[in-house]
């Protein structure tokens, strides 16, 4: 187990201006989101750590808007904080078209993924 505060992310997250995290039928704010992680904030669902979940994450930035539907795993629960929740995800139909089209939507100029 990692020391507190050391971040152990694969990918680095992006600020969403205006995103969603779509779980079921509701709706929650996209705080970050990477390759294969996310934040989002105002949950108060059901879902424990380590629970998997159908998800559709939906960014609009000025590249455009990008949805993309996938599985989601919960890493972490802040109930305090904001209802925030993050996760883990995975593209519904992987394939190597789909990935590099969210590393440049991510927006991963000059990033080595």
């Amino acid at each position: 187990m990692a020391a507190p505060g050391i971040d152990q992310r694969r990918h680095p997250r992006v600020a969403v201006a205006d995103g969603t995290l779509v779980i079921g039928e509701s709706a929650y704010r996209l705080v970050n989101w990477s390759l294969e992680g996310f934040l989002a904030e105002g949950y108060d669902g059901p879902l424990v750590t380590g629970q998997e979940f159908a998800l559709t994450l939906i960014v609009r930035s000025e590249r455009g808007e990008v949805e993309v539907k996938g599985r989601g795993c919960v890493v972490r629960r802040d109930p305090d904080a904001a209802g925030r929740v993050a996760g883990t995800w995975q593209l519904e139909y992987p394939s190597p078209h789909a990935a590099a089209f969210i590393k440049l939507f991510l927006n991963y100029d000059g990033i080595t993924i």
